[in-house]
């Protein structure tokens, strides 16, 4: 969901809240940094959310989508920075935390209107944007010259009204990337878990689609058919190439070191972000994808 539709949605349903008290107050303590209470914030999570998908609300542009693995991660980095609220995918069921390492829990009053119904966008048509078609659709994989010579390679796991989805490669090279860097490629993504297995789940950062569509950096090289419901690993916003750039520049290392660390040890199961095979996803090839060789 846009960052926009989140802020706006909470900004009016918060003071609708019917608020839980603890112990004859609504605010419980949760503490700040090293005296954060990680175990009993979790377990509030785990009690009280009954959904894989969160929207975190802090500001008009900060706000996101954030699936559940990645839930303590973020509250971790906020807590004691900035105030933002944490509700279900629903916006029925919400946690608010201060600046001060105090938090508050509470549902939506059942007799009102539900915030989101009057914010919730249905999907727009899966090739345009205010009527003009778009360049690009899901299963895409596109090269962008993001400056100095430099290529980056990403493929589009959605398109969701006027964003792109773009979802990174393990991949900077000199070049532009060719088809077989693509499925012989590895995206940023993370196993989820469930009790029917485990499943792929894609890192997905939205871009206008009309701003991607009219940069020349950009070029389609292969378009594979995915699979239909790409799980979300988590959800972000970049303004431009510089801003996507920065981004795995700060993130590839990581990915790399738990991708060889959770690698060492196959029978384990671990949670984290890391760099997951592309041809995991595909479910067929078209297109300038034709020829690509089976791996």
């Amino acid at each position: 969901m846009d960052s926009r539709l989140i802020y706006e949605a909470n900004k009016k349903g918060i003071s609708k809240v019917d608020w839980i008290k603890q112990d004859g107050s609504e605010w419980a303590y949760c503490g700040l940094k090293d005296d954060f209470r990680y175990e009993l914030i979790e377990s509030e999570f785990n009690e009280f959310f009954n959904q894989d998908v969160f929207c975190f609300s802090t500001t008009r542009k900060g706000s996101f989508e954030c699936a559940r693995p990645e839930l303590m991660k973020y509250v971790q980095e906020m807590i004691g920075v900035n105030a933002f609220v944490i509700w279900d995918k629903d916006f029925k069921k919400v946690i608010e935390f201060n600046t001060i390492g105090t938090f508050r829990k509470g549902e939506f009053c059942k007799n009102v209107m539900s915030p989101f119904k009057n914010y919730k966008m249905k999907a727009g048509s899966p090739d345009k944007v205010k009527g003009k078609l778009v360049k690009y659709r899901k299963g895409d994989c596109l090269s962008i010259h993001c400056g100095g010579g430099k290529f980056l390679a990403v493929f589009i796991s959605e398109k969701f009204n006027r964003f792109y989805d773009l979802t990174l490669f393990d991949y900077l090279e000199d070049r532009k990337p060719t088809i077989e860097d693509f499925v012989d490629g590895y995206y940023f993504g993370r196993y989820g878990d469930s009790p029917e297995g485990i499943f792929p789940c894609v890192e997905k950062l939205m871009m206008d689609c009309l701003e991607v569509d009219a940069s020349e950096d950009v070029e389609r090289i292969a378009h594979f058919e995915l699979t239909e419901s790409l799980h979300l690993a988590s959800y972000g916003g970049r303004e431009n190439f510089a801003k996507l750039l920065e981004h795995y520049n700060l993130d590839i290392g990581k990915r790399r070191t738990n991708t060889d660390n959770f690698n060492k040890r196959p029978d384990v199961f671990f949670i984290g972000d890391r760099l997951m095979k592309f041809n995991e996803i595909i479910k067929g090839q078209e297109g300038l994808a034709d020829n690509v060789p089976k791996s």
